[in-house]
């Protein structure tokens, strides 16, 4: 009862302060709107003292199901953007926590997971809890939980189940054992403890190898001209919360661009000397290099014998038109845990035939949801099928895409990458290893005599694997520009 009584009176401070509250006819336009939302008319009775009539407000409010987060919405109408009213959304998804944890010690946490802030870290706790992004005013993992203890279940299961398991593990030792014993009595309470148990053995489960870590390399043209791209690279040692350090940004010509990601890699490993473990090189590029071979650009271009970079890393190519495309982000999302869960689809991997290039294919991709990659027919060059097969597919939200760089995908290509490759009737469990097996495929290619080498399958083949979960985001401000490449 004192969280409550500390969370009205803190809404009630709040609305006082505002300057349309405080106003006679803005309040009269706030409670007219607020009448409208609720279908009846909240208490209009006009006191001496606005505290008082504020108080009565709220109050009533609060004995009405929905009816605070109305009035967060009304005063948002008419105050848009202010601090004033995300501090009020957060008072009133702590209502919802007094709710739901009635009974329950939580306002200890709230301390800790204040700690763990940014987008990233955010955006990862909310995939383990199955819930969309949270809204703007969420600013640490505490207003997350406040958040998700408005919504209804997923799967039958709370998403701030979910998400008070998912962050245990992020917070120092003794809060984390409290905090598991905390999720784990609340989840008896809700007749769950079934489901958290079987959550948690899932998530305990080792993995197939060591914990990957990631060189995620980005081109975007600089401007509107054609021959130099800005270049920027983010870095992460291995760990389950993506939170890369970023570097710095450059702008390349175009035929530097290999020079630059030698620079890049070379200064990474540099830095990585005293650790030990796997490490994949994304590049994120737009369409018009989309086919660009990454994979066979070399490193220590300074040495007699530069070292392609397919000898030593699974690398992968990412788009960054999708990741500028949030319209597309909902479909990826679902079809990337579809991936990550392992539900086995027995037709997971899709073949574009060649007249497939247009809305057709990508309709038959979207009616298939069991559908998480697809063998393009010919490589996706400007203007070409091959491009409008990309663009269904990317559409449709698969996150991975097949394709040979120099070859049409024909019957006889088509079954030898099915062979090589091991998806021609591959589980979503068995293409999560696809990097790692292409990667094993780039570099028996390497081994073949120097007569017959570029012949080799290896060697043409590109892989986009696309991870909405390690966003790196918008790449420089607009109102900043990144220094030119040295030519060192």
């Amino acid at each position: 009862m004192h969280d409550r009584w500390r969370l009205r009176g803190r809404l009630v401070a709040l609305l006082e302060e505002s300057p349309t509250i405080r106003s006679t006819a803005g309040r009269q336009l706030f409670l007219q709107e607020l009448d409208t939302v609720l279908g009846g008319p909240p208490p209009r009775r006009e006191h001496e003292v606005l505290h008082l009539q504020l108080v009565e407000l709220v109050k009533s409010c609060a004995e009405q199901p929905g009816a605070l987060r109305s009035l967060a919405e009304c005063l948002e109408s008419l105050e848009p953007n202010t601090r004033r009213v995300a501090e009020v959304y957060r008072l009133v998804d702590e209502w919802h926590v007094t709710e739901v944890f009635d009974g329950h010690e939580v306002w200890w946490l709230r301390e800790e997971l204040h700690r763990l802030r940014g987008r990233e870290v955010l955006r990862h706790l909310l995939v383990a809890a199955r819930s969309p992004e949270a809204p703007p005013y969420c600013a640490s993992a505490w207003h997350v939980l406040a958040h998700l203890s408005g919504l209804n279940a997923v799967d039958g299961m709370p998403p701030w189940l979910r998400f008070l398991d998912a962050v245990a593990p992020l917070l120092p030792p003794e809060a984390e054992s409290r905090l598991q014993a905390l999720a784990a009595a609340l989840a008896d309470n809700w007749g769950m403890g079934a489901q958290l148990t079987a959550l948690r053995t899932r998530r305990s489960e080792p993995s197939p190898g060591p914990s990957m870590a990631y060189l995620v390399i980005q081109f975007e043209k600089y401007g509107g001209d054609d021959d130099s791209y800005i270049v920027s690279y983010w870095r992460q040692w291995a760990s389950p919360v993506w939170q890369p350090i970023r570097g710095e940004d450059q702008r390349v010509e175009r035929d530097g661009l290999e020079a630059a990601v030698d620079r890049i890699v070379l200064r990474t490993e540099s830095d990585w000397a005293d650790k030990d473990g796997p490490v994949t090189i994304e590049f994120v590029l737009p369409w018009e290099l989309l086919n660009t071979p990454v994979d066979a650009w070399r490193k220590e271009l300074s040495s007699p014998s530069p070292t392609p970079l397919a000898m030593d890393y699974p690398v992968v190519i990412r788009s960054l038109d999708r990741l500028y495309a949030r319209q597309w982000h909902r479909l990826w999302r679902s079809r990337w845990r579809q991936l990550t869960d392992g539900s086995g689809h027995p037709h997971p991997v899709y073949y574009a035939e060649p007249d497939q290039n247009d809305i057709r294919l990508e309709a038959i991709l979207k009616d298939e949801a069991g559908i998480v990659a697809m063998v393009l027919n010919q490589p996706p060059t400007p203007r070409s099928p091959g491009e409008s097969q990309a663009l269904a597919g990317l559409r449709a939200g698969l996150p991975i895409l097949i394709w040979h760089r120099s070859q049409v995908v024909d019957s006889s290509l088509r079954s030898l990458v099915a062979a090589l490759l091991g998806v021609g009737t591959s589980t979503e469990s068995e293409l999560a290893q696809l990097p790692v097996r292409m990667a094993q495929l780039r570099r028996r290619a390497w081994t073949e005599d120097t007569a017959h080498r570029e012949q080799h399958v290896g060697h043409g083949l590109s892989i986009l694997w696309d991870d909405p979960d390690r966003q790196p985001g918008r790449i420089w401000p607009p109102d900043s520009a990144p220094k030119e490449a040295r030519n060192d």
